[in-house]
């Protein structure tokens, strides 16, 4: 049999290090460019996942922002949750989506 070139499993950090890559940082960079974040702003990730793009947006947007992340599945939102534990004015959140209430404007 032989081995194959892509992973037949996803390890639950693939994400996590396919951004930290030589290929995932500039994409990472040049998306955010291309979103055009300024200080201040609110930034919303549906569909967060690890919360792979929450590090870069808060980045982006600074300490007196908002950045909120949500995704559907529990350990993603787990996930997130401890990649931005250190950040004040991130929150990841697995709300069902009748029950949101996003104040301020995006």
């Amino acid at each position: 049999m032989r081995p194959s070139t892509f992973e037949e499993t996803h390890p639950a950090d693939y994400l996590m290090r396919l951004a930290a890559s030589g290929l995932g940082k500039p994409y990472k960079s040049f998306a955010t460019s291309e979103m055009a974040i300024r200080p201040g702003d609110m930034v919303l990730d549906l569909g967060c996942g690890p919360g792979t793009d929450l590090l870069s947006f808060a980045e982006a947007a600074g300490g007196s922002a908002r950045v909120i992340g949500v995704d559907g599945a529990p350990d993603a939102v787990r996930q997130a949750q401890e990649h931005t534990a250190g950040l004040h004015q991130v929150e990841v959140r697995r709300p069902h989506p009748s029950s949101w209430v996003i104040r301020g404007s995006i």
